[in-house]
């Protein structure tokens, strides 16, 4: 199931992340920690623009295992194949760190995992949408990330490959998840490399891959448990050209990597409590927090037999707010624009079951758009967790159709003297869905912060969920 490496110096780790290299580790963390030991403090200040120098220095050495050895469950998330906190888990490895150094690295495959499990494990049973859209009973590693906040997830997925007898499960100090956009970024700074006659870079590595991982290892007479070796000979041949790197590149790097993290294509959990907080202080964590006196709205997607097709899929979410007295009246629409029209081996119709979590205050008035199918669905879910309403519905999107589901519910209005907070929360995984907000108040707005525009009563945004969008509206 596993390759071994060992005694490898950390640096050579640098953004080879396919099967678990440490990304953070070897860029942020690492990647600081020896800036500042050489003296070179000024660019730390610069590149993060206020925020204390101290504890990212202290935060890297931790994390490094410069204080004691550390050791991290990583997970290659494919977002083509999207799940709640970033995609379908089908890679992972176990690594750990000690004085800068990597000790011990562990690759596996997620399908391996589970098919290996211990005859009679007992595993949680699946959520009723994997139960009753994949015919699935009980929760696997593959789907353990099916709550989407990371901080959640992480600790079912760490229970879940310790029930399953994971490797140095008892050891485990955290969870990182990347996904296939980590990769290209590797490949960006490290390639092309050659596999064979396969040349692998930045624009072609996950097509490549993901034919060879599913059609072209037949071709090549490849056992089905050992497909997705060629990753792990790609990353060593990342590995030989990351090796070297000058200290000139690491500026770069790290900048590449906190783009990544900023975009929740990377998300980390940890459980010491320090390194958790300065996680989701930086946005990191991939959870919201205390959202008691915020208006939120964060779709979650989970593709559910559907290949890959997420890759082809384009989204848009566009929220319109009407003040009427004391009642604020929103329609909140999710288009789904499937961008191919012919089937092949990743790609098909799009199927899933999507969650819109919305405040626990709102009253659903109608959803509209979901279809009824074949396994007799009501048409849609509507629940309470915590402080937050969730609507829930299975749908599809046809190759070369687009579809709509509009969400129609009312909030409280905002008070003269109140604020309003808009925050709308990026899923992990996906990359620039369309975001549109068009707000009408029966009040003046006095300013706005976080972007947008604002014109006597009105409050304006037009453009993307690349990253968390949050607006302050003052009136």
């Amino acid at each position: 199931m596993f390759s071994k490496k060992k005694s490898l110096p950390i640096l050579t780790y640098i953004f080879v992340g396919v099967i678990g290299i440490l990304i953070v580790l070897g860029t942020v963390a690492f990647g600081l920690y020896k800036f500042v030991e050489n003296e070179i403090p000024s660019f730390i200040e610069e590149q993060n623009k206020g925020k204390e120098t101290k504890s990212l220095i202290e935060m890297g050495k931790i994390l490094a295992g410069f204080e004691e050895e550390r050791t991290y469950l990583v997970l290659l998330q494919n977002n083509h194949e999207l799940r709640p906190t970033g995609g379908f888990i089908g890679q992972y490895s176990v690594i750990t760190v000690e004085n800068g150094n990597v000790k011990e690295f562990l690759a596996g495959d997620a399908g391996v995992l589970d098919t290996d499990a211990p005859t009679g494990v007992q595993v949680p049973r699946s959520p009723a949408p994997l139960k009753t859209y994949l015919s699935q009973n009980f929760m696997f590693f593959r789907d353990a990330n099916w709550n989407p906040d990371f901080k959640k997830a992480a600790a079912q997925i760490a229970q879940i490959y310790a029930l399953e007898r994971g490797e140095r499960a008892d050891k485990l100090d955290g969870v990182i998840a990347i996904d296939t956009s980590v990769l290209e970024a590797i490949l960006k700074h490290f390639g092309p490399v050659n596999v064979g006659d396969i040349t692998f870079n930045e624009q072609n590595v996950i097509d490549t891959l993901e034919y060879e991982v599913e059609i072209g290892y037949k071709e090549r007479g490849i056992e089905k448990r050992y497909r997705k070796l060629i990753i792990q000979e790609m990353a060593e041949k990342l590995m030989a050209n990351a090796k070297n790197v000058s200290p000139i590149k690491l500026p770069k790097l790290i900048k590449s990597a906190q783009t990544l993290a900023n975009e929740k294509h990377i998300v980390m959990f940890d459980y010491d409590t320090g390194l958790q907080t300065w996680y989701e202080g930086n946005g990191w964590a991939g959870t919201t927090g205390d959202l008691s006196d915020t208006h939120f709205v964060q779709v979650v997607d989970a593709n559910l037999n559907a290949f890959k097709t997420d890759r082809v899929v384009e989204r848009s979410i566009e929220h319109y707010i009407t003040q009427n007295n004391e009642v604020s009246v929103s329609s909140l629409s999710l288009t789904y624009k499937h961008l191919e029209k012919t089937a092949d081996y990743r790609t098909k119709e799009y199927r899933s079951y999507t969650r819109v979590h919305l405040p626990k205050n709102a009253k659903i008035v109608s959803v509209d758009g979901v279809v009824h199918d074949e396994n007799g669905d009501i048409g849609h879910d509507d629940y309470l967790i915590g402080n937050k309403r969730i609507v829930g519905f299975f749908h599809k999107v046809p190759l070369g159709q687009s579809e709509t589901i509009t969400i129609t519910y009312e909030t409280p209005a905002p008070k003269s003297s109140e604020s309003l907070k808009l925050y709308y929360v990026k899923q992990p995984g996906t990359n620039e869905p369309k975001l549109t907000v068009d707000a009408r108040f029966g009040k003046q707005v006095a300013s706005i912060k976080g972007g947008g525009s604002k014109k006597d009563k009105n409050f304006t945004f037009d453009g993307d969920l690349k990253i968390d969008r949050y607006f302050k509206i003052d009136f």
